[in-house]
């Protein structure tokens, strides 16, 4: 299951998860301010300055067409391996 961190608001955010919801693909919402902080992202997602941030540790994406693979892409965080 993915991962997708989000806030109110947020109109990319809105758009991730109306692609996920299309494609019936399952995901975990954290919402900053809700159900996570902030400094835990910044913590735990160094460098990302933009949401929503998708945490994808299993390659779920793998079902999406590619122009949507290509909008996602931006968003996506992959654990080192």
């Amino acid at each position: 299951m993915l991962v997708l961190i989000t806030r109110e608001e947020c109109e990319r955010c809105k758009t991730v998860k109306k692609i996920f919801d299309e494609f019936s693909i399952g995901y975990i919402e954290f919402k900053i301010g809700v159900n996570i902080t902030r400094e835990t992202v910044m913590d735990q997602y160094p460098g990302r300055t933009s949401l929503p941030i998708v945490v994808d540790n299993h390659n779920e994406l793998g079902v999406l067409s590619q122009s949507h693979k290509d909008l996602l892409e931006q968003f996506i965080w992959r654990w080192p391996s």
